[in-house]
């Protein structure tokens, strides 16, 4: 599977776990994709869905909910720096009504990462 084609089983996960209003550490849902010994960091299979979420105007950072198992916090690329930020974001996406929406298909995942690096 493509890390876009991961992207889109973790976004019914993610969706799912803002309902229970839970958080997955990168390990946890490495494993529950059947990826753990994938060898490359959960980055790739996040950064669809982190690039879709930011492009959309009224969407909340899905990708938030899942979280380093030392520090608790998400990755460096959603930008969030401090626990405030991370609880105020973590807040929003718990609010968000992830499951009245369609999911994004997987070319809307593919070209928010194609986007994404072409600004970079």
């Amino acid at each position: 599977m493509t890390d876009c084609e991961h992207a889109c089983t973790v976004w019914s996960i993610l969706a799912c776990a803002a309902r229970e209003r839970r958080l997955y550490t990168y390990g946890e849902l490495k494993n529950i994709i059947g990826c753990s010994r994938i060898e490359r960091g959960m980055s790739y299979i996040l950064e669809p869905i982190t690039e879709y979420c930011k492009r959309q105007p009224d969407m909340p950072k899905l990708t938030v909910l899942v979280v380093n198992k030392r520090t608790g916090l998400p990755g460096d690329g959603l930008g969030i720096k401090t626990c405030e930020e991370f609880i105020a974001e973590m807040w929003k996406v718990y609010n968000f009504k992830w499951l009245e929406r369609v999911p994004p298909t997987l070319l809307e995942l593919e070209d928010a990462v194609t986007m994404a690096r072409r600004e970079r």
